[in-house]
C-alpha cells in the first residue's frame, strides 16, 4: 500500500520505500550508456528507475508505485531471474532501454525491438553501470546483489536497497562510495 505524504513524497507503506526524492547530480560520463530522454509536458526531469528483481514482492510494489504515478517516474532498465513469462509483461509495459534475465536465456520476444536484451549474471552489471537512471532499486536474492550496489554507485547512481546481504558483506566496500549527506543520501534502506 503507498501514500503521498504532507511533503509530496511517495512512500511504500511496509518499508518506507520512497522514490519521489531530491534531484543529485549526474554520475560520471559513460560511453556505453544508453540514452533516454529528460523532459516530460508535466515534470521537467522524470525521475529514471531501473529495477533489478522486478518479478519478485518488492520489484513488483515498485511498479505499482510507478503506474500509481503516471508521468513522475520512466523505468530504465528491468531485471529479472527466471520468471521470463511475468517479466516480458513487465517489459512490453514498461519499454526499459535494457531487459535483462539472469537465471536463464530466452529469444527476445517480438515487439521489444525498443530495449537492449543480456542473459546471465552480467545483466546486473550492465544494469547497474551501463543503463542511465537516477536510482537503481536492488531487489535481488543473496551476495549478488553486492557487485549491482557498487556498480550504482561508482556511476553516481542513488541506491535503494532491498538486499541486506550486500550492506552486511560489503559493509565498508559501499559505505566508501557513499557520501555523508544526509539532504541528498547516496543509499536508501527500502525493505
Amino acid at each position: 500500500m503507498s501514500y503521498v505524504n504532507a511533503g509530496g513524497g511517495v512512500r511504500e507503506a511496509h518499508g518506507g520505500l520512497r522514490l519521489d526524492l531530491p534531484r543529485r547530480s549526474s554520475g560520471a560520463s559513460c560511453p556505453h550508456r544508453l540514452q533516454i530522454p529528460q523532459t516530460s509536458a508535466h515534470h521537467p526531469r522524470m525521475k529514471r528507475i531501473e529495477i533489478l528483481g522486478s518479478t519478485g514482492s518488492i520489484g513488483r510494489q515498485a511498479l505499482d508505485i510507478v503506474d500509481m504515478h503516471p508521468g513522475r517516474f520512466r523505468v530504465t532498465g528491468l531485471t529479472a531471474h527466471s520468471n521470463d513469462l511475468l517479466f516480458v509483461e513487465q517489459v512490453k509495459k514498461y519499454r526499459p532501454l535494457m531487459a535483462g534475465l539472469t537465471g536463464k536465456s530466452i529469444s527476445p520476444p517480438s515487439g521489444t525491438d525498443f530495449c537492449q536484451w543480456h542473459f546471465g549474471p552480467s545483466a546486473l552489471e550492465v544494469a547497474s553501470s551501463q543503463v542511465p537512471c537516477d536510482d537503481v532499486l536492488v531487489a535481488v536474492v543473496g551476495m549478488i546483489g553486492l557487485g549491482s550496489v557498487l556498480n550504482a554507485r561508482k556511476t553516481g547512481k542513488r541506491v535503494l536497497l532491498a538486499n541486506k546481504e550486500a550492506l552486511v558483506a560489503g559493509g565498508q566496500l559501499v559505505k566508501d562510495l557513499c557520501p555523508d549527506d544526509p539532504q541528498n543520501p547516496a543509499l536508501l534502506p527500502v525493505d
